[in-house]
């Protein structure tokens, strides 16, 4: 949930000079909302580990017993409502075929941060190992683009 958390609290906070969206979460209740979904549309999709991972997860997560409850909770966790409120520096990162997180979210959060200083966007593909969630084929890539994005913005004096 760094996606979400790292830059609803560069709204309230502004001593935060730069956010990290690790991974894009622009909107956490449409990526919960799939899940749920295929959970309701075929109980058979929680023999697959990722789904029924994801689907305890969630309830153990918001500390909810049922799935109505658990999206309820997540409709709370979308940017749209303030990402016009963050005014720092925005890293984007996202992976290209991310099993949980819609890809179209990075479209959806770039378009919103209309007063960021600077938007940068890191897309990791197949070829990179790191076009999974949070990059979890290549996490040494994505160190690399996090420190040299630090670098760049946030040089040592």
């Amino acid at each position: 949930m760094g996606g979400y958390l790292a830059p609803r609290a560069a709204v309230f906070e502004e001593r935060i000079d730069g956010v990290i969206a690790y991974d894009v979460c622009f909107d956490l209740y449409e990526a919960a909302a799939r899940t749920f979904g295929a959970v309701k549309q075929n109980p058979l999709a929680m023999k697959d580990p990722g789904v029924s991972w994801a689907y305890h997860n969630a309830l153990w997560t918001m500390g909810t017993t049922n799935p109505q409850n658990t999206l309820a909770a997540f409709s709370h966790y979308k940017l749209a409502p303030i990402a016009d409120r963050i005014r720092q520096d925005v890293l984007i990162l996202a992976g290209r075929e991310d099993h949980f997180i819609p890809f179209h979210q990075v479209a959806d959060f770039e378009k919103s941060l209309v007063n960021a200083r600077s938007v940068t966007t890191r897309i990791f593909d197949r070829d990179s190992g790191g076009a999974e969630h949070c990059q979890c084929g290549n996490t040494s890539l994505v160190h690399a683009a996090v420190f040299d994005w630090l670098l760049e913005r946030f040089p040592a004096v």
